[in-house]
């Protein structure tokens, strides 16, 4: 992942650059969430516990 944003992409007005994308879901120990302003990729492994299958 780069974080750098394309330079086409629209600016969002209502999440800043620096704004984490994962507020509400515990991520695993040594993660850290990627931030908005990063929006070329969104890399959620290794960031998530994914659920079980059944």
């Amino acid at each position: 992942m780069t974080g750098r944003q394309h330079p086409l992409a629209p600016r969002s007005s209502v999440f800043a650059d620096d704004e984490p994308v994962l507020q509400s879901l515990p991520l695993l120990a040594g993660a850290s969430s990627p931030n908005f302003g990063e929006n070329t990729c969104w890399d959620f492994n290794g960031v998530l516990r994914r659920p079980r299958a059944t």
